[in-house]
């Protein structure tokens, strides 16, 4: 009997429901942070996502050749077309950081999410104190990392329905957008050539980032970048297809819809909103009524629920990813839990999870206390400080992952020296994109790291822990993310980090 195979539409449905998921509410503010303006916002994004088609454009070939490694996605494509250096150390980017880090971000987003909901009924000026902050987002992280695991049944119902709430927010933030628009035209068009970088109230490091709007579309790639994070789950099922050659098209055109859909959304809160954020928009929505209220709570409320959604997926994942690299033999203590035992591996999994969000949560605590939340009123200090550690972690575990692609694709450049005209002008774009994205983020860091130095020796009076404690912490977690990455290497007994 045949196999019923997967046609072109399914193939891009899949893609923009594999892509669509919390990134697009949380990255906005930096956005204009960063470019100062709608119209250079709206580079960024074209920019971004001319980068990201590059790289679908090229996948066809990529997972075809990739034989069975695919089932394992980027890290396969890896392992199939490049040294065993680097699909360890890019294996091990996925065990230490991306996945535990995944969940440490989400959690946080999540009951920010929460707690900007609560400012409905509570005002604008309630504030959760930090520690609750942080022991909300531990108990919804316990949950998230044991109850999918171990019923996992509850978990794929429970995934399906905080899959639908991020749909609700997105609907109701581009149809405002375009309602304020047609009633402001005017005075909503002027806006979208003024450029409004961020007022100098006080002195501060020198940041590459903040030069030019120009710079500023540059570092907003790894941003978009994480909006786009799980578009290239879609690769599993190219060969399930009518029409395989097609796959690429239809992974581009899944992108392209996202786009459509994001740059709407992102313009519409740019338009409504003076510092680009969701909650912005609804506290425009000025009401006593108490159902229009209730209202703005679930539209807050759906973005929590659609963090919480994402993690859901990736504890559901993690089972089977940890449970198979396990039995391989592919990971660290792997010889101290038992593969067949459904308790040894989540205990695997929550102590990374677990230990990975402690340990971030401790730095975040010092980390830098300005950044997209600066102005938001009902953050503490120490929680805007671990709500921009979140969105810098969540930019370089995206970028990281991108590097990885293209990592990829240069290894099968290098194997295969007779691919088409189109696959290199393709290949060579979204590496250029992709390693011009990498290269900033590491001169941004260090450039903030020796403008630090000196300021600390110019303005003695300032903190220490102000601006140049958060810089080493950075240049640190850069260190660490190349070095997990790049600095990795597997020995005879079992998979060891050698870092130095």
């Amino acid at each position: 009997m045949n196999q019923k195979k997967i046609n072109f539409i399914s193939v891009m449905l899949l893609a923009v429901g594999a892509t669509i998921g919390s990134g697009i509410f949380f990255k906005n503010s930096s956005i204009l942070d960063y470019t100062g303006s709608i119209v250079f916002s709206l580079f960024s994004w074209v920019v971004s996502v001319f980068a990201i088609v590059c790289i679908c454009l090229t996948l066809k070939e990529i997972v075809r050749d990739s034989g069975q490694n695919n089932s394992m996605g980027n890290i396969g494509w890896i392992k199939s077309f490049c040294s065993t250096r680097f699909y360890n150390g890019f294996r091990n980017f996925m065990i230490f950081l991306y996945i535990p880090t995944n969940f440490f971000i989400l959690v946080f987003y999540g009951v920010q999410s929460i707690q900007d909901s609560l400012t409905i009924f509570l005002g604008e000026q309630f504030q959760l104190r930090y520690y609750y902050v942080i022991l909300i987002a531990f108990f919804c992280l316990l949950f998230f990392t044991f109850v999918p695991m171990f019923f996992s049944k509850f978990g794929i119902v429970q995934n399906n329905i905080l899959s639908i709430t991020k749909f609700l927010p997105l609907l109701f933030g581009i149809v405002a957008g375009i309602v304020v628009f047609s009633i402001n035209k005017a005075s909503l068009a002027n806006n979208l050539i003024d450029i409004n970088l961020p007022p100098q109230t006080e002195p501060k490091p020198f940041s590459l980032s903040h030069i030019s709007p120009f710079i500023g579309i540059i570092a907003s790639i790894p941003a978009i970048f994480f909006a786009f994070d799980g578009f290239y789950v879609a690769g599993s099922v190219m060969n399930e297809m009518e029409k395989p050659e097609k796959f690429s098209k239809a992974l581009a055109l899944g992108i392209i819809v996202v786009a459509v859909v994001y740059i709407l959304f992102s313009i519409s809160m740019l338009f409504v909103s003076e510092g680009g954020s969701f909650i912005e928009l609804v506290n425009k929505w000025e009401s006593d009524n108490n159902a229009i209220k209730v209202i703005k709570f679930l539209l807050l409320l759906c973005i929590a629920l659609a963090c919480f959604g994402v993690v859901n997926s990736w504890s559901i994942f993690c089972f089977t990813f940890f449970k198979e690299l396990i039995q391989k033999k592919e990971t660290i203590w792997h010889n101290r839990f038992n593969h067949n035992s459904k308790y040894s591996v989540i205990l695997y999994n929550a102590i990374l999870i677990i230990s990975t969000f402690f340990v971030f949560t401790l730095i975040g605590c010092f980390f830098y206390h300005d950044g997209p939340y600066a102005a938001t009123t009902h953050y503490d200090e120490i929680t805007k400080k671990i709500f921009n550690l979140c969105d810098l972690i969540s930019n370089w575990t995206s970028l990281f992952v991108f590097l990885g692609i293209i990592v990829a694709i240069f290894g099968y450049l290098q194997k295969n020296k007779n691919t088409t005209k189109s696959f290199k002008t393709f290949a060579f774009l979204a590496i250029f994109f992709v390693l011009l994205s990498t290269l900033f983020e590491v001169s941004e860091c260090f450039v903030i790291l020796i403008s630090s130095v000196s300021f600390q020796i110019q303005h003695a009076n300032i903190s220490f822990g102000t601006y140049l404690l958060p810089s080493i912490l950075k240049f640190i977690l850069l260190f660490v993310f190349f070095s997990v990455c790049f600095l990795a290497k597997k020995d005879k007994k079992e998979l060891k980090l050698n870092i130095g």
